[in-house]
């Protein structure tokens, strides 16, 4: 089996973060070794959420894990809570790259917003990850805030012009890609791929609101399908194809924004290919 490292956070309730990235990967087949980042009873957006960070433990956990000397496939960086875990994923992923395939999701903002933890230190360590990622997977959001922006660009009429510019700071002359997630247009849900030559597009329609955890999902499957070396436009397009099958198929039931999709149900879509 295929190994990936995955340095994220663990929600109780929410359907998200490192319980989504367990369930997901495992399904599509590949194993998860997890460096947790923090400990959460429930994802953020509920109401007096118990949040415990484990800047100590995530280091010690990373340490001991390049200690073993094992083979991994790739390392995917997730939920972190400040600029120390960012060093300790650069750590990761200098102990396991180039063998490892690198994703980093950037997690830093949303809707227009920095959120409220990522202070200036911790944004410009976010950057310093992209800039070794293979991969590199923020929403609209977090791409303005990594290429220097407040964010609000995202909710005014940013043009794919900007988008490819704003990649393209970071690509320069290398082989890494952008999919850049969740751009709304005209009713669509669109996701922008994006490397040093050119950009594609994978886009389904928008069903309902903001979900806890499809980004989550999402990544999670673009991170199993293409370290199972399968191409970054066939991962876009299975990731995008699972949540809006979740979706359509469970549009009937009220989903709780807070809650998430229930993926667990459908799991045996990628099971099935699995046998």
């Amino acid at each position: 089996m295929k190994r990936v490292v995955v340095m994220t956070d663990i929600s109780g309730l929410g359907n998200c973060s490192g319980n989504a990235n367990i369930a997901i990967m495992s399904a599509i087949g590949v194993e998860v070794c997890l460096v947790p980042t923090a400990v959460l009873s429930a994802q953020t957006g509920f109401d007096d959420v118990y949040f415990k960070s484990l800047n100590e433990e995530s280091a010690a956990i990373a340490d001991n894990l390049i200690s073993k000397n094992v083979q991994v496939d790739a390392v995917y960086i997730g939920f972190l809570t400040c600029a120390e875990q960012c060093k300790t994923a650069m750590r990761l992923i200098d102990a396991f790259s180039p063998k490892a395939k690198i994703f980093v999701d950037p997690i830093c903002g949303d809707h227009a917003e920095r959120f409220s933890f990522v202070d200036d230190e911790m944004l410009e360590q976010l950057r310093l990850l992209v800039q070794r990622a293979d991969i590199a997977m923020p929403n609209i959001t977090e791409l303005c805030l990594l290429a220097g922006g407040n964010g609000e660009e995202a909710v005014s009429d940013i043009s794919i012009d900007h988008i490819c510019e704003y990649c393209k700071n970071f690509i320069n002359d290398g082989d890494m890609s952008f999919i850049v997630t969740g751009v709304e247009s005209d009713g669509m849900i669109i996701n922008f791929i994006v490397d040093r030559n050119e950009y594609r597009i994978s886009a389904n329609a928008k069903h309902g609101g903001s979900v806890s955890g499809t980004g989550d999902i999402f990544a999670s499957i673009v991170c199993a399908y293409m370290t199972k070396g399968q191409h970054i436009l066939k991962g876009c397009k299975m990731a995008s194809n699972f949540i809006n099958c979740v979706l359509r198929a469970e549009e009937n039931n009220m989903i709780d924004r807070n809650y998430g999709i229930p993926y667990q149900k459908y799991l045996w879509l990628f099971t099935r290919d699995n046998m």
